[in-house]
Parts: structure tokens; C-alpha cells; sequence
């Protein structure tokens, strides 16, 4: 299985494997699984991205939807080792300010135990 949820102390994880190009069963599983998430969003998410060899818009898409769902109760969601490549395309669309990257679990318990959630930016634009 490409995606694995396994529930932890404070928070869901998310274990997530190849490429999530929006074409391959194995990113087709992940979306249908964070779907799952967003319909029960009522804790902590953390992706471990550390397996994942790509991710294009529709992935990105995805991550933002959770984390709406999720902020949306107070929670947060969280990026646990990403690939340089992946790390990368989070830093340069700023998803790395929305969605916090860790290292590991010491590095989640310190988030999840200080941070409040950090609100998305607004979209509405006045004239």
C-alpha cells in the first residue's frame, strides 16, 4: 500500500510513498485517503513525505485542502521529511510557511505542543 494512516499520540500520520502526480494508483490512493482525513479533520495530520519521489499541483492542491479542513477545527498539519526535490517545490509555492516542515517526532511534539495553527492567508482583495 502506497499510504498508510496510523493514529498517534496528538495527531494523525500519514505515510505516503512514489509519485503523487495526480496519474498513478499510488496518488490516486493518497487523495482518496486525504479525503478520509478531511471528513474527520478533528486532530493534529502530519505527511511523512520522506518516501515520495514527486508531487505536482494536484498533490499541492490536496495539502491545502486538509489543512483548510483542519485549521478549520484548530488543528495543524504538519510536512515530516520531504526529499530535497520535494522540499524544494514546498518552499518555492510558500507551502512551507502554511504547512511546517519537521524532522522528527521529537521536532513534532515541540511544534504541536507550542505553535497555534497559523491561519491561510485571505484571498479577498479590496479596491
Amino acid at each position: 500500500m502506497a499510504t498508510k494512516i496510523v493514529d498517534k499520540s496528538g495527531y494523525r500520520l500519514i505515510r505516503v510513498s512514489g509519485m503523487l502526480d495526480g496519474l498513478t494508483a499510488e496518488s490516486q490512493e493518497f487523495e482518496t485517503r486525504l479525503l478520509e482525513c478531511e471528513a474527520a479533520p478533528a486532530q493534529n495530520h502530519v505527511l511523512d513525505l520522506s518516501a515520495v519521489d514527486y508531487v505536482n499541483s494536484s498533490t499541492l492542491g490536496a495539502f491545502v485542502r486538509l489543512l483548510g479542513a483542519v485549521q478549520d477545527k484548530g488543528f495543524q498539519v504538519l510536512i515530516l521529511n520531504p526529499p530535497a526535490s520535494v522540499r524544494n517545490v514546498l518552499d518555492l509555492t510558500g507551502l512551507s510557511t502554511l504547512l511546517p516542515v519537521v524532522r522528527d517526532e521529537a521536532e513534532i511534539q515541540g511544534l504541536l505542543k507550542q505553535t497555534p495553527p497559523a491561519k491561510a492567508a485571505s484571498r479577498d482583495v479590496d479596491y
